[in-house]
């Protein structure tokens, strides 16, 4: 019969009374090579009268595909043996990829040669997910932006060609740093520890501990100190500190000396007058008379919460 033959192209076409054209299309048909004689040929292809190409089996291109493509369900697979371009530079055009959720992230997969190296999907409404299927790493010598953050399971960071030197959350509410395969430094939500030496090239600030040395004579000046920002002149014997950083309350302690050069006047250690949580200001004073009078040594140490 006709329909037995090994290839064959039929032209069909409907027409009613008028001048409208019903529809018309061209349809390919073929058998495999040394396909039974006695079955019928399978139609391949078909080109509809508006224009719509229907591929039935796998397709080949040779060369470049850069055209408005409609792939009907019953295509099984597709091979572009070129480049595939999607839209152009002057229209708005998307790809979008469908796929029944079956909870395996393959919807797109990437293959150097015949080895599989991984592949974009997803397998539920929370994540788009990289190489779930494929055990693959994921590399790029770029920079990588989360403007939302990053959450790793375990290991964040480590040098590309010394494994055991990297940053580490090992456990709930804590983190560390391990270089040369040793724990140096970890941070938990109670405290930090140290492994070895810790060296600061700069000052360390502490608001529970500040002390001074103040020169108390002519143009008040502080000779050093941790923990004080800058020194103020109250008059003859009277200087306010205030410090880097807060106190937690002002019920912190104060120790005050003050000595001088010259030895018309011995001072007397420096007292307290008042507290804040933000300065501490003291007065010295003659040991014989109680007069107030400036020093050339103005000592300071103070400690709280």
């Amino acid at each position: 019969t006709i329909e037995q033959h090994p290839v064959r192209i039929v032209a069909e076409m409907a027409e009613t009374a008028g001048s409208s054209d019903d529809g018309a299309r061209l349809r390919f048909f073929t058998k495999p090579i040394n396909g039974d004689k006695d079955i019928s040929s399978t139609e391949r292809l078909r080109i509809d009268h508006d224009g719509h190409v229907y591929a039935y089996g796998d397709m080949t291109v040779s060369g470049t595909l850069n055209a408005t493509v409609s792939i009907p369900s019953t295509l099984n697979a597709t091979t572009f043996d070129g480049d595939v371009t999607v839209g152009t530079t002057t229209a708005d055009h998307q790809l979008k990829l469908y796929k029944a959720d079956n909870n395996v992230s393959d919807h797109l997969q990437f293959y150097l040669g015949s080895t599989r190296m991984g592949e974009i999907g997803c397998e539920d409404t929370f994540w788009l997910r990289i190489n779930q299927e494929t055990n693959k790493n994921i590399y790029t010598p770029r920079i990588i932006r989360a403007d939302g953050g990053f959450q790793a399971a375990s290991t964040i960071c480590a040098h590309v060609s010394d494994t055991n030197t990297y940053l580490q959350f090992h456990a709930a509410d804590q983190f560390r740093v391990v270089t040369g395969g040793t724990e140096r430094l970890e941070v938990n939500n109670t405290n930090t520890t140290i492994a070895n030496n810790l060296i600061v090239s700069g000052t360390v600030s502490n608001n529970k501990a500040k002390w001074s040395n103040i020169d108390g004579t002519g143009t008040i000046a502080i000779r050093d100190d941790n923990g004080i920002s800058t020194v103020a002149d109250n008059g003859t014997g009277k200087y306010t500190q205030n410090f880097s950083f807060n106190m937690a309350n002002t019920t912190y302690s104060s120790v005050n000396s003050g000595t001088q050069n010259t030895t018309s006047n011995v001072a007397r250690p420096g007292t307290y007058q008042s507290n804040t949580t933000s300065s501490s200001r003291v007065r010295h004073s003659v040991m014989s008379s109680g007069g107030a009078v400036d020093v050339d040594f103005s000592r300071h140490y103070f400690i709280g919460d």
